[in-house]
């Protein structure tokens, strides 16, 4: 078995490890400590925002430009990353400490809690600065092929080990929020460091090469591609990142700490797509390369169908588990308002899960640039209708509300777009019959389970609402065929148990 197929199988590993880590969190941690919790949420919101300017896409120029330098020429390429990395980083400090001096001496008006981010701007300022290293040296790793690992300290170590940890500890010595947020700090600072130490033998003390010493590159290439590296960030994080930072500085801390567990409830949907993004690019990039257009609209069609399925399923589980889940949480006063989040977000990623090979078709296309046109206008979008539902649309409690369906509505319309530009250019569409039986299939399962009386124990009811949604919608969905991927899967899977059952 070779490097990528090991660190693809520990990859599944951190990946299964990680979503134990966060339903566990979600169900008995966060609940617990919901103000703190948004707290932090929102600083970290608003520091992955930034994050992307104080490096000026370094993180982009890194996955593209190291295959330029070869294994005796290391010193180089980290030269580029040290030196790019102080030069962006002192841009962005004389920048973010005008913005904040301007912010703080002109009228914030109705952003109220504003304060958050003034009142804490240096600690949030060195923050940035261990988050963007953490970013790059995960990025570092990736590249050396040290994928399991690195993922985990990234993703999983610190925004689903360190924050439970650091609210629990938190909780007992009574911290305050400034010392809760120099914990997240430091616990930051020294995931960087355990991540920079994967298999690295950088010496420290190397000496560097000056920045223009870089071989076969063009220095007005590096920047161009970081720009745009940069731009491509920040608009992305304005789409998909901006609601918890708009609802904890427009609302409060509380309600950012609740919309973020409804959030993480919703987007437990997409672990099937989430699952299959990273193969999905260079799968349609290899049909792209032989411009074998039917292969490219058959997998298109496949994996759109298949997706439905899946997330309609999941979906059945979590909104029909809903009032059981909201109980084991002790959370039951939000259930209309959990209701209403998860459904808003649940329709955007049911109608993504559909229309994703979109972004892969464009990207690998003649037409790539219109992939960035679409998400800076999904950044704005989201960004401008967010602030708007919170503020003008939505009455207290449910302005969080407001966020959902701006970012729902957001994300449909620009896959709708993306699916009409495919079309329009391309000549096909995700959209198959059998996804009527999906469908149908969904309404008679959540009709018939709605309506049973269930006991008084919420831990027995999850287990009883999950078999019954598998045995009323994805029984029936495997033998009518709605899928043929998910049913050679469910074929292998059978033969493994000794089941010799063809469902293909």
């Amino acid at each position: 078995m070779g490097v990528i197929q090991r660190q693809a199988s520990r990859n599944v590993f951190v990946y299964g490890f990680s979503i134990i880590l966060g339903i566990i969190n979600n169900l008995f941690v966060y609940p617990k400590y919901i103000i703190i919790y948004g707290f932090l949420q929102t600083i970290l919101s608003f520091v992955r925002l930034i994050s992307p300017i104080s490096i000026w896409g370094l993180d982009s120029v890194m996955n593209k430009y190291h295959a330029y330098f070869k294994d005796s020429e290391s010193k180089r390429f980290h030269s580029l990353i040290i030196n790019w990395f102080a030069i962006a980083f002192s841009i962005f400090s004389v920048l973010y400490f005008i913005t904040i001096f301007i912010i703080e001496n002109f009228n914030i008006g109705e952003i109220k809690n504003l304060s958050l981010i003034t009142s804490n701007f240096k600690l949030i300022w060195l923050f940035v600065f261990c988050f963007s290293l953490l970013r790059l040296a995960y990025v570092y790793q990736i590249i050396k092929k040290y994928v399991a690992l690195s993922t985990f300290y990234y993703k999983t170590l610190l925004p689903k080990i360190a924050i439970p940890g650091l609210l629990i500890i938190g909780a007992i010595f009574n911290w305050s929020k400034e010392e809760y947020l120099i914990g997240f700090i430091l616990s930051c600072f020294i995931t960087f460091i355990l991540t920079i130490l994967i298999g690295s033998k950088v010496k420290i003390t190397e000496k560097l090469k000056p920045l223009i010493d870089i071989p076969k590159l063009n220095r007005t290439e590096l920047l161009n591609y970081g720009t745009f590296g940069i731009f491509n960030s920040f608009t992305s994080l304005l789409a998909f990142s901006i609601d918890i930072l708009l609802v904890g500085i427009l609302i409060s801390e509380e309600a950012a700490g609740l919309y973020a567990v409804f959030l993480f409830l919703a987007n437990t949907i997409r672990i099937p797509l989430d699952s299959i993004s990273t193969m999905l690019l260079p799968i349609i990039g290899s049909f792209w390369k032989d411009k074998d257009f039917d292969k490219i609209s058959d997998y298109y069609k496949r994996t759109g169908n298949g997706l439905f399925l899946l997330t309609t399923g999941i979906f059945l589980m979590i909104i029909l588990s809903l009032d059981d889940i909201l109980l084991i949480m002790g959370k039951s006063e939000f259930t209309l308002l959990a209701n209403y989040i998860i459904l808003s977000i649940s329709a955007s990623i049911i109608i993504d899960s559909i229309t994703s090979v979109n972004t892969h078709i464009i990207v690998q296309s003649d037409k790539y640039r219109w992939n960035l046109v679409f998400t800076v206008f999904l950044g704005i979008m989201n960004l401008i209708l967010t602030y708007y539902f919170i503020v003008y649309v939505f009455a207290p409690p449910y302005q969080a509300v407001g966020a959902a369906i701006s970012t729902s509505f957001s994300i449909i319309l620009v896959n709708l777009a993306k699916t009409v530009f495919v079309y329009k250019h391309y000549k096909t569409h995700p959209f198959q019959k059998k996804m009527v039986i999906t469908i149908g299939l969904g309404i008679i399962a959540y009709f018939l389970i709605n309506f049973l009386n269930f006991t008084v124990y919420p831990w027995i009811n999850l287990f009883i609402i999950n078999g019954l949604v598998a045995v009323l919608f994805f029984l029936p969905g495997v033998f009518l065929k709605v899928s043929k991927d998910i049913n050679e899967i469910a074929t292998k899977y059978l033969k493994m148990l000794n089941i010799n059952i063809n469902l293909g």
